[in-house]
């Protein structure tokens, strides 16, 4: 009998609805600072990031990736291909891009196609066995 009656009141009160955010979204979009209230139980206050400070830090990561990722291109090439040559244009699309304005959607595109193209270079699978036999 309780379970039809708690059936009833759910199906008139509806339950609030929360969006599945992780704890890296909110680091991305905002500062944490951690207060103590009088009683001196710590809070923890979350303050919104200007769009600004969000672009800024999104080209900064881009950039020191793409940084990253020529040095091993070039560790594991030892020649100028073409992957050496879109990521040398990417840091200086970015570097460009740090002291402008405007939008860096293209630009993180071009990261994530950079990136796939280098993981896929880099794995072992991609090599010819051939030439290591003896």
């Amino acid at each position: 009998m309780s379970k039809i009656l708690q059936g009833i009141l759910q199906f008139f009160t509806q339950k609030p609805v929360q969006s599945p955010v992780n704890m890296y979204d909110k680091m991305a979009n905002f500062h944490v600072v951690q207060t103590s209230n009088e009683v001196g139980e710590k809070r923890y206050i979350e303050i919104p990031k200007s769009s600004s400070n969000l672009r800024r830090e999104k080209l900064d990561f881009i950039l020191k990736k793409s940084q990253s990722m020529l040095n091993n291109c070039l560790k594991i090439q030892k020649t100028n291909d073409d992957l050496s040559y879109d990521i040398v244009n990417l840091i200086d699309r970015v570097r460009q891009s740090l002291y402008r304005k405007g939008d860096i959607e293209e630009i993180v595109d071009d990261f994530r196609d950079i990136k796939k193209r280098a993981k896929s270079k880099g794995s072992m699978s991609s090599f010819d066995l051939t030439k290591w036999k003896d």
